[in-house]
């Protein structure tokens, strides 16, 4: 059979065609992305900043309406949700709108005295709140710490070491202080009961 090279270049130039089509055949396998499907949107640092605190703060601040009978139904979660949902879109504040669009049900678990407690201590700014708030967990934080460390017998510079260490790079505390949970006051409280069993330990020697 003649090879010419003519023969041979036109050969290569067909195993090439053949190639390409192959590949377009497979990707047109493939089903086309279904229109109008939203992706999930991930959840980023600033939409789940204060998410815990914001469910205490709206429950505290609906304490004072009469139209508000309960906050532990599925429905009342929602209604509630919904209504400082539609009030965070209208105010002018980034972070608030973010959290409430994230916890558009609330999940209100907690007891009837964190939410008065709440709203004794809230002015009604969310902002100013939450600022609040965040520093009476360092506090609580501190607190802590330090009673802890005294009923254990360190000394002043190891205490103070261990809120540096706590305070910074404990994970535990650094995600409570995000979301705004209660766990530093509750650190607190525990710290002060062991220390009603323990009163003389912070006797100077």
């Amino acid at each position: 059979m003649n090879s010419s090279p003519e023969h041979l270049h036109l050969a290569r130039r067909a195993i090439q065609s053949g190639a390409r089509e192959g590949s377009r055949s497979v990707d047109s396998s493939r089903p086309p992305p279904r229109e109008g499907v939203p992706r999930r949107r991930r959840s980023s640092h600033s939409s789940t900043a204060g998410v815990d605190f914001y469910q205490f703060w709206v429950v505290g601040q609906a304490l004072g309406h009469t139209d508000v009978t309960d906050v532990y139904s599925t429905g009342g979660r929602r209604r509630l949700g919904a209504e400082y949902l539609d009030l965070a879109r209208r105010e002018a504040n980034p972070r608030r709108a973010a959290v409430a669009e994230y916890r558009q049900t609330l999940e209100t678990y907690s007891t009837p005295f964190l939410y008065a407690v709440l709203k004794t201590l809230s002015g009604g700014d969310y902002e100013i709140d939450f600022r609040n708030y965040r520093l009476l967990m360092l506090a609580c934080l501190v607190l802590g710490v330090a009673i802890l460390a005294r009923l254990l017998g360190h000394s002043l510079a190891m205490t103070l070491g261990a809120i540096a260490v706590f305070s910074a790079w404990f994970a535990p505390f650094t995600s409570d202080m995000r979301v705004g949970n209660v766990n530093s006051i509750q650190l607190a409280l525990l710290a002060n009961l062991s220390l009603d069993r323990h009163p003389l330990a912070l006797a100077v020697p």
